[in-house]
């Protein structure tokens, strides 16, 4: 029997390598979070305009959606090896120390970098060849297409039959005139 490819597999951990680490203690992930998150404040003021995206905003929101518990300390032990601190310091990052500074901001953006390029990136390929795949890509860009227009279809029709459907099926009540149904 084949076994079975995983290189589109969705997660985190084969990229992070943490997986056998014990979870971090209630303690111990208040105390990394908010080092987490003070670093990360400190440069999202500090991104130049110019980027394409605001890696500390990147991170932010890989923690933020990432699922509660392990898969939260994985993010956070990845975090902070990769920005080269101990997750279990409990002192705050000298940022008035320029060499610091600048150190711990070019092994951010690294880490950003290396997220995109080795997980979200990666997932972005595999879902839009699954859509592909499926024809369900072209159907998804047509809805789009119908939806961000002005509301007139290349064909000269209109979604007004739709809604008007929508409304008397009870979908959009209270939606028109701004009551709840």
């Amino acid at each position: 029997m084949a076994v079975p490819h995983h290189r589109h597999q969705a997660s985190l951990e084969s990229i992070f390598r943490v997986s056998s680490s014990p979870p971090l203690e209630a303690a111990q992930r208040n105390q990394a979070h908010g080092r987490f998150q003070e670093i990360l404040d400190h440069y999202e003021g500090t991104v130049p305009p110019n980027r394409q995206y605001k890696r500390p905003t990147l991170l932010r929101l890989t923690y933020h959606y990432t699922s509660e518990g392990k898969s939260k300390d994985n993010v956070l032990r990845a975090f902070f090896d990769a920005i080269g601190l101990s997750i279990d310091e409990n002192t705050s990052v000298d940022f008035s120390d320029k060499e610091t500074e600048e150190r711990i901001s070019v092994k951010l953006i690294g880490f950003a970098d290396f997220l995109i390029d080795n997980f979200f990136l990666p997932l972005h390929c595999a879902i839009a060849h699954i859509l592909h795949l499926s024809a369900a890509g072209a159907h998804i860009d047509r809805i789009l297409e119908d939806t961000a227009g002005s509301g007139v279809h290349a064909d000269g029709s209109t979604a007004l039959g739709s809604m008007v459907q929508l409304r008397l099926d009870g979908w959009l009540d209270g939606w028109w005139d701004g009551r709840e149904g």
